[in-house]
């Protein structure tokens, strides 16, 4: 999920800022890595919608009925992984994925901090500074 924080009124990039996780360095798969707010698998007995959600509690320690109200679907995006030393195990495996794309509008006075030792912070950056 990338949450982000709308500064104008127009739906132009340079009206937005993107909340932007780093990966703990004790994570085991590719620690230190950027990445986007929350996210991950979708637990046994979550559905498409509720997942998302609570990784926003887990990971960045946002309130759940905050995150209910504004989380929104945006899209599904499918590729093939090739594992590289960074995830462990075997390298050069194909693994299909499908990856579940949300959007979370977010108060620019929100807070994040991380609730599960995933990510080690979350920055704030421009739609130019995320491209670079």
């Amino acid at each position: 999920m990338t949450g982000y924080i709308k500064q104008g009124n127009t739906n132009s990039k340079d009206d937005l800022q993107i909340r932007v996780a780093r990966h703990s360095q004790s994570k085991q798969t590719y620690p230190g890595i950027l990445d986007d707010t929350t996210g991950g698998g979708i637990s046994t007995g979550d559905s498409l919608f509720e997942s998302p959600r609570h990784k926003a509690v887990k990971e960045a320690s946002i309130p759940i009925e905050y995150a209910r109200h504004h989380a929104r679907v945006c899209g599904r995006v499918t590729y093939f992984d090739i594992q590289d030393e960074r995830v462990g195990g075997d390298t050069g495996l194909l693994q299909p994925e499908y990856i579940y794309v949300y959007d979370l509008e977010m108060q620019e006075d929100m807070e994040l901090s991380p609730g599960d030792r995933e990510a080690q912070k979350f920055a704030l950056w421009s739609v130019g500074e995320v491209e670079r």
